[in-house]
């Protein structure tokens, strides 16, 4: 695997990370 593709892969799971935590909060904001 060469730099570059390492470097998507990391900012694509961050970019996930983030998004699940997005989710999280909603669907915490949702149940009170």
């Amino acid at each position: 695997m060469n730099l570059q593709e390492e470097e998507i892969l990391k900012l694509v799971l961050l970019g996930k990370a983030e998004i699940c935590r997005c989710e999280g909060q909603r669907l915490q904001f949702a149940r009170t």
